[in-house]
């Protein structure tokens, strides 16, 4: 009993750390993504909103300026009464000093700004949002790229092995080619025609392992992990949804941020036209303070409230409002656009759907005939009135079609993602 569970213990190792070598298409998706350098604004965009709405709320605080002032100037108010006339009336004239001297603390409190802050807040929120959403769009460009290059690996793959069967196969028939030369059956040169067919596959095969190493390098770099050519690859059964063909890209919500932000912009513009209220109050000391007839040193304060009210703007927020408008259109005509390309694409990738759909139906019944073919040389193969190179060749035929349905399946699910890409169900 101990040994069988060490047994299956051993087994649970081997089956887990085998399922971890397959790598899947979704965790291509979360892997590219995280590895994204864009992937960084996110946090950046947060703490740029908070800096924005902190820096907004600052308005309504109060700012305190001190300003030291010393200054001579080349007259100062006088009275115009002698000190013969002032003594009799009680009065003493003052010597007011050229040289003066001021030392104020400015305080200024925005109690009232018309809403602006408020619509300001609103614009600083859509748009980082807007940002948010546009790194979304982008993002969601990182998978068609991931299926592009997970598919066209695998499509290679599939490549490079039906070649080889057919490379194979040639050697196979040369060799039996060269007992029919020895027995002068045949000419030599048809030889030379199947070797220079092999020096072709070569090479055919040679660009196809270059191109899915290069296949495999642009992947590791998406991916941040690095792909040797032995690695295995799987994905989950792609499954259309024929009637739901709603456009759910990202970059639809990207269009509808950009004319809520607009609006924002135009409340805020509205808000600018209202009265802006606003506190004061000064302390200071200084010669002359507020009694400009006392030549001493005398401390004072003054406090009050202030109304600004733009009247008049010679149109400039009309003008203002009516750019936004204009940019509103714009953005529509452009998301008209975007939806009018993805739904030209969207038929071209359902047509290709339903091609590649067709040609499984096929493969399977060439899949069929070629295995009663087979049957049928193995047979008389058994029976010796069939050469075993006629045998090897109507069985790489009937492998050769099981290769090309298993391309078609991956082509076929490369065109319903290409079809879920557009539409924005990935």
């Amino acid at each position: 009993m101990k040994k069988l569970t060490i047994l299956l213990f051993l087994l649970f190792i081997i089956l887990q750390s085998k399922s971890q070598d397959v790598l899947h298409l979704t965790d291509c998706y979360d892997l590219a993504t995280n590895n994204y350098p864009l992937i960084q604004q996110k946090d950046l965009l947060k703490k740029y909103e908070e800096n924005r709405l902190s820096q907004l709320e600052k308005k309504f605080l109060p700012t305190v300026n001190l300003i030291l002032q010393a200054s001579y100037q080349s007259d100062v108010t006088e009275l115009s009464i002698d000190e013969a006339t002032a003594s009799m009336m009680g009065m003493q004239v003052p010597d007011i000093s050229k040289d003066q001297y001021r030392a104020n603390l400015n305080i200024q409190q925005l109690i009232w700004d018309g809403g602006v802050s408020r619509e300001q807040k609103k614009v600083e929120r859509l748009d980082t949002e807007l940002k948010e959403q546009n790194l979304k769009a982008e993002l969601y460009k990182i998978k068609d790229q991931v299926n592009q290059l997970f598919f066209n690996n695998m499509l290679l793959e599939k490549q490079l092995r039906i070649l080889a069967l057919g490379k194979e196969n040639l050697l196979n028939n040369i060799k039996t080619l060269k007992e029919v030369v020895k027995q002068g059956m045949a000419l030599s040169s048809d030889v030379n025609v199947l070797e220079a067919e092999v020096i072709s596959i070569d090479q055919q095969l040679t660009e196809l392992s270059h191109n899915r190493i290069a296949v495999l390098q642009m992947l590791s770099e998406y991916i941040g992990k690095e792909i040797n050519t032995n690695q295995k690859f799987d994905y989950d059964e792609i499954t259309l949804m024929p009637d739901n063909i709603e456009i759910k890209r990202p970059e639809i919500k990207g269009f509808e941020l950009s004319r809520l932000k607009l609006e924002a912009n135009m409340a805020q513009i509205e808000a600018s036209k209202s009265p802006m209220i606003s506190g004061s109050g000064q302390l200071g000391y200084g010669r002359p303070a507020l009694n400009m007839l006392s030549n001493d040193f005398d401390p004072f304060y003054k406090v009050g409230i202030n109304l600004s009210w733009n009247l008049w703007d010679w149109g400039k927020k009309n003008s203002d409002k009516s750019l936004l408008n204009i940019n509103s259109e714009i953005i529509k005509t452009r998301q008209e656009s975007f939806e009018h390309n993805i739904r030209i694409k969207n038929k071209q990738s359902t047509s290709n759907v339903r091609k590649l759909e067709e040609f499984l139906k096929q493969d399977t019944k060439i899949i069929e005939l070629r295995t009663n073919i087979r049957a049928t040389a193995e047979s008389q193969l058994k029976k010796g009135s069939l050469t075993s190179a006629d045998y090897l060749t109507e069985l790489n035929k009937e492998t050769q079609s099981k290769l090309n349905f298993e391309y078609h399946k991956i082509q076929l699910a490369l065109a319903k993602l290409n079809l879920k890409y557009n539409l924005g169900q990935l």
